[in-house]
């Protein structure tokens, strides 16, 4: 018994010493750990903080992705099966890795749309894969449905973005 209150002791005393004897960290730490960045050339709304630098650059890219995707498969030969399935996966691929979360009201009124628009884009894409390898007209149909959506739900996006002057001219 005797060696077991030496043992906790001397644990204690070690603990204690090793805790003293730490650095005290007299470093002041900023207020704002965000960088600085001119925002002069960017939108009204961005400017004047209605919506974050790191989502509008989230939402342009998405719609510039959707772009080069129509654009691509514009492109792609109409009896390139494989060539529209791969770009159709690698949209999925680049959906399924956007990850964000909205910080304040404007964004939360846009992400409304905005996540509507990914779960469609997501859902079409899926269905047209789906279409080409069952050569079935539902699947056929229900792709073009999440078509119309995701378009749709892209220009509320747009629209709402607009309406917080978060577009340039």
């Amino acid at each position: 018994m005797q060696f077991r209150k030496n043992f906790l002791f001397i644990v204690l005393c070690t603990s204690l010493f090793l805790t003293a004897c730490g650095k005290e960290n007299d470093e002041k730490v900023s207020a704002s750990t965000e960088s600085k960045v001119d925002l002069s050339n960017y939108p009204i709304g961005i400017q004047d903080g209605k919506v974050s630098l790191e989502y509008y650059d989230i939402l342009l890219e998405a719609n510039t992705k959707l772009g080069e995707f129509n654009k691509n498969l514009k492109s792609v030969s109409g009896n390139d099966v494989e060539a529209k399935k791969d770009l159709y996966r690698k949209f999925l691929l680049y959906i399924n890795g956007i990850n964000y979360t909205p910080v304040n009201d404007v964004e939360k009124e846009i992400d409304n749309y905005f996540s509507s628009f990914l779960f469609n884009a997501k859902q079409y894409s899926e269905h047209q894969i789906k279409s080409y390898d069952s050569k079935s007209e539902l699947d056929t149909s229900v792709a073009k449905d999440y078509a119309v959506n995701a378009q749709n739900d892209m220009l509320m996006v747009i629209e709402i973005m607009d309406k917080y002057q978060l577009l340039t001219d």
